[in-house]
């Protein structure tokens, strides 16, 4: 006898635990917080809105299991999607797998129809706040090194979380 594999949803703007609790009771009861993770994406701001785009790059995101179907009803509706329209909908769910943790989880990605907001600043992260100097880009003999938690540099970030550079 097989259990079902639980299934886990992705968020990385208006939906992060912060704010969630706005969606009403049954998001909240209907959700569970696994953790913190990262999406292969690229990040806009879309009129005050984050919107991500399946590209090159990396989004930090929050990682919920759903405990409870009815979520999607809610949370489909909150974020403009509409399964008749598929890609051309405002946002659209799609499971993808997570770079960290390597698990598969629904995201909302930005429309491909949508026009594009402007790119997420760099030196700001998922959470809205401002890069601290350590992690703020920094130039070593004409290369450029972007410094990752702990002062590691990109490459060392990407071979010490196993994450395959594009």
């Amino acid at each position: 006898m097989e259990c079902a594999r639980p299934t886990f949803f992705a968020a990385y703007g208006s939906l992060r635990r912060r704010s969630l609790a706005r969606q009403g009771h049954s998001v909240v009861h209907g959700l569970t917080f696994h953790g913190h993770g990262l999406l292969r994406g690229l990040r806009f701001i879309q009129n005050g809105y984050p919107g991500v785009i399946e590209h090159p790059g990396i989004v930090a995101v929050e990682v919920y299991q759903v405990l409870d179907a009815v979520v999607w009803e809610i949370l489909d509706r909150y974020e403009g999607y509409d399964s008749a329209l598929g890609t051309r909908a405002l946002f659209y769910r799609k499971e993808v797998k997570l770079l960290r943790p390597e698990i598969r989880a629904s995201v909302y990605f930005l429309g491909r129809e949508i026009p594009r907001g402007t790119r997420w600043p760099e030196g700001v992260d998922a959470t809205s706040r401002p890069v601290q100097r350590s992690e703020r880009t920094m130039r070593n003999a004409g290369n450029c090194y972007r410094r990752f938690p702990g002062g590691l540099s990109r490459r060392k970030f990407l071979v010490f979380t196993g994450i395959k550079p594009f």
